[in-house]
This record gives C-alpha cells, structure tokens and sequence, in this order.
C-alpha cells in the first residue's frame, strides 16, 4: 500500500472529492478549529520558506554544520543525468576528493583507485557503472533512509538491509544514500563509504570462501573471512586472492580487536570518520548460514565507527532486532519515482535517461482533481511496467522497436490527441499493458503479507524478494500482491475480492474514472 501511496499521495485533489465516493462528511466544531489551525501552519510556513527567515535562505536553515560538500542547493540531483552540474556520479567524486582521499590506503590514493571500487553490472550492452546513472526516487524516502542509517547505531550494534527482488535497483540505492547523509551534514553523517560484493560486479567481488569447508566453529571462520575480504580490499585487491581457514583458527576476540585496527586506519584514525559498509549479495560469500553470520558479526561490532548495510533478496542470517548480540533491521526500499519521466513544460528538451529516452510531455492545462486521480493511475500502472522490464533497461541504449520506447512514444500520442484532457489520460492509460506474475499462484501467509509482517517473521517463512516498507514491516511487491493468493487462509475470499476491485481500478478501462486507486487500496487493508 505504500508503494501506491507514494504514487497517488503527489497528485493534488480537490476538497470536494477528498470523501470517500465524493461525499462530504460534516465536521464538528473541534475538527473544524484543527483545520484552521493546519491552514494557518502551512499559510506560515508558505511565507518564511518563500521569503526566507529573517532574511536566511531557507535551504541552509534546514541542516547542521556537519561535514558537506558545499552543493547544498535544493535539487533533486539523484534524479539528473549525467553530464550536467550536479549529478550523482558528480557527488560522489566530491565526498571521495573532500573526505576520503589519502596517500596511506591504496583504494583511497586516487579517485581512479576509488571508482574502480564503485558498484558496476554486466549486460549485453557491456559494463556499466552504477553511480554514473540517475536513482529515481523522491526526497522524502531517500531522507527517511539516511536517517534511519545514521542513527542506527545509538542502542547496540545492528546490521540493516534492504531486501526487494532482482532487478529493484538494491545494490544502486545505496550510493544515493550516502551522498544525501555528505550533503545533510548532520552529526552523524557518513564520511567514507565502501562496496564490498560477493557476486556481479564484474571481476571487483570477492571470491567466495571455500565450499569444502567443515568445522564447528563455523561463526569465528565467518569472522576471519570478512577481516580477509577488508583487508585485502584496503589495498585495492579482489580477485585471485583465495581466502584460507586458518589454522589454528584465531579467537573472536583477536579477531575483533585486528579489524578494529583496519578500520581505524581505513578512517585515517580521525573519530569524526564514519563508514557506510555496503556488503553486497551476502548470501554467496559462502553456503553456510554461521559463517555467513560469523562474518556479518564482525562487520557490525564496531556501530562508533561503522555501519554496515546488506542488500539481497532475503534478510541476512542475523537475530531480528531485540537480540543481545548484532541484530539485524529493515531499511524500506525507496521506490521507483516516474516524476523525473514526466514534464508538463512543453519546453523541456531534456532527455529523462543518459541513454536518451524522452520525458513524457503532459498538456499544461485542464487539470482537475478528476484528471490528477488518472495521472495518479498512469503513474503507478508506468511504475509497474518498469519494474516488470527492468529498471535497468531505462539506462540501455534503445531502439525504436523497444517495449520501453514503444510504450513511451504511445502514450506521447494518446495525449496529443485532441480532445479532452480527460479522454486523453485514459487513452494514454489504455495504450500499454502490464504482464503480472501467474494469477492465483498459491503463497502461505498472504493475508499477513499484505498487512505487512515483522521482521522476525521472515526467519519462518522466507519469502524471496520481499520489500521492507518505512513502517519497519516486510510485505511483498505490489505486482505480486495482486497476483497471489492463499487457499489455507479464512479471510482468502475477501482477500480475492478486494484484490480484484483493485486490480480491476487499475488495469481496466472501464474502472478508471470510479475512483482513487487510493481508495481501492484502503478497502483491500480494510477488507
């Protein structure tokens, strides 16, 4: 639901279609003094942030004097492409050049050591480089993100994660993030951020441990292995450099104490140095469960200095939170934002990708609350189109031929039509479709997943690709939600149901204009 939030919640709608079906519902006395109090907050606040607080640009109130970057215009730079003056790949070159860069660490010597460390994928079109496309995401979840990370640390050691099925932009959101916390600047910003893969990412991963690998001390082997995996990537090091149980196997305790001595050094033993450990595909560093924790423990134990962030399909082999060793939380997966594809300026040549896609002009005028309830539908019915081909595939050179031009230079057609701004949204919603996953496809827990279930659960029952939501619940992706179902359970005909009145309010012509898919999606929580 929070993913159709997040879609619907940007478009504006007119006070008198907020009602449920349109109605109006009178309010009492006390509910009418709050809104004249909410009216005279925004009005307020309208007026200091145009005008700025006793003359200060309101941009620089808004944050500490922590450590930055000096780009601290208000932009959406995760968003831009390439090129321009302020970009991702752009802030990312200036937290190495203004935080990072020392003689004394062979990956932090020069940015050419640097990038070559940077998040990479393969695919027909050769290598590309991460950092160097745009995350589409809004402000608000990247802020929530940052956050959450930075004051992560504050009661014990804990490991986050972010889960969300393949090809979501897992491994790319956590770039974004980093440089949002330089640019912040509060005092608990990261300074330096590291990628370690275990799998992709060209040949720069780490070979896995080996496969042979029998002992009962399987948590200490983990620990071992991931000082090795540091280490070696201190120096700049990957590939063909085998890791090798030791023997005897050192203590957990001297192992901790050589890692913290790494990490001191890696953070140029300045205490107001704080690491962004991203540690990648996490489940191929080796195919046992206690060495894979082992080695996450490590990672984790010292939260003054470092925290460590894994991205994967499923949540690492850790406790959930309330454990009184390293435990694991969910950081929500930030979702894909299409407002960067979309213009109402009838003037804005800009490509909305590196690789050339134009932005999708939408007509200037007509706008109503009916017509911004069907953006709000295209919206989201576009946001699961990409993801269903791939997000990636927004930064591959295209052909004409392509689903994703295609479906773009459709819906261009659709609302240059003349006519109505109404009849064109629902031609431009008409004219391309979503492929959902198998219909009824039978997963246990449906009901529960659809409210949203805590992390602990996830060790019961693991659900691959599930997205952890800013509520701190796991719940699976929308386009599965509407295509699965769970036999075993009492509420599965209401689940059906409600299921099918919100698929229908979004793939089906003749539902479009009956209402918020906002609404929809109350009911089916409701139901």
């Amino acid at each position: 639901l929070a993913q159709v939030r997040q879609q619907s919640s940007t478009n504006s709608v007119s006070s008198s279609d907020c009602a449920m079906g349109g109605r109006q519902v009178p309010l009492r006395q006390q509910s009418c003094l709050l809104v004249r109090a909410l009216l005279l907050w925004i009005a307020c606040n309208f007026i200091c942030s145009s005008q700025g607080f006793a003359g200060l640009d309101p941009w620089k109130r808004g944050f500490g004097t922590g450590k930055t970057t000096g780009r601290c215009r208000p932009s959406n730079w995760w968003n831009e492409v390439p090129g321009g003056t302020d970009c991702l790949a752009q802030r990312t070159k200036d937290a190495f050049e203004t935080n990072m860069k020392t003689a004394n660490i062979p990956l932090l010597e020069t940015w050419e050591s640097y990038e070559a460390s940077l998040p990479v994928r393969e695919g027909t079109d050769g290598v590309s480089k991460l950092y160097s496309q745009p995350y589409l995401c809004r402000d608000k979840e990247l802020n929530v993100a940052v956050s959450r990370l930075e004051h992560a640390n504050k009661r014990r050691d804990r490991v986050a994660y972010l889960s969300a099925p393949t090809k979501r932009g897992k491994s790319a959101a956590i770039l974004p993030i980093f440089c949002r916390s330089v640019e912040l600047g509060s005092t608990n910003s990261f300074t330096h951020y590291l990628y370690m893969p275990f799998a992709n990412n060209g040949r720069n991963r780490h070979s896995p441990a080996p496969r042979s690998l029998e002992t009962d001390e399987l948590e200490r082997a983990g620990a071992d292995f991931m000082l090795h995996c540091f280490r070696r990537q201190m120096n700049g090091e990957y590939h063909d450099i085998e890791w090798q149980l030791p023997s005897p196997l050192p203590s957990l305790r001297g192992t901790e104490a050589k890692f913290q001595e790494e990490m001191e050094k890696f953070l140029q033993r300045n205490a107001s140095n704080h690491l962004l450990l991203h540690i990648d595909e996490h489940r191929s560093m080796s195919t046992s469960p206690e060495f894979r924790r082992g080695a996450l423990l490590l990672a984790g134990s010292l939260p003054q200095m470092c925290q460590v962030i894994a991205t994967y399909l499923e949540p690492p082999d850790l406790a959930a939170q309330g454990s009184s060793q390293v435990c694991r939380f969910p950081i929500a997966m930030m979702l894909v934002d299409v407002s960067p594809l979309l213009t109402r300026d009838a003037s804005d040549a800009a490509p909305a990708t590196a690789a050339g896609l134009p932005k999708i002009k939408l007509p200037a005028e007509g706008w109503g609350g009916k017509e911004e309830r069907l953006l709000a539908t295209l919206r989201v019915k576009l946001s699961l189109f990409l993801v269903h081909i791939g997000l990636d595939q927004l930064h591959i050179p295209q052909d004409e031929k392509s689903d994703l031009r295609r479906t773009f230079r459709n819906i261009q057609d659709q609302l240059d039509k003349e006519g109505n701004l109404e009849s064109k949204l629902i031609g431009a919603l008409g004219s391309f479709s979503v492929a959902l996953p198998k219909w009824n496809k039978q997963v246990s827990g449906t009901v529960d997943l659809l409210l949203g279930i805590d992390d602990d659960e996830a060790d019961d029952r693991r659900y691959p690709g599930v997205i952890s939501l800013d509520n701190r619940k796991l719940t699976l992706p929308l386009e599965m939600l509407m295509a699965v179902q769970d036999a075993g359970d009492k509420a599965s005909s209401v689940f059906g149901k409600a299921q099918e009145v919100f698929c229908s309010s979004l793939m089906e012509s003749g539902s479009w204009c009956d209402g918020m898919l906002l609404e929809q999606a109350y009911l089916w929580a409701l139901a």
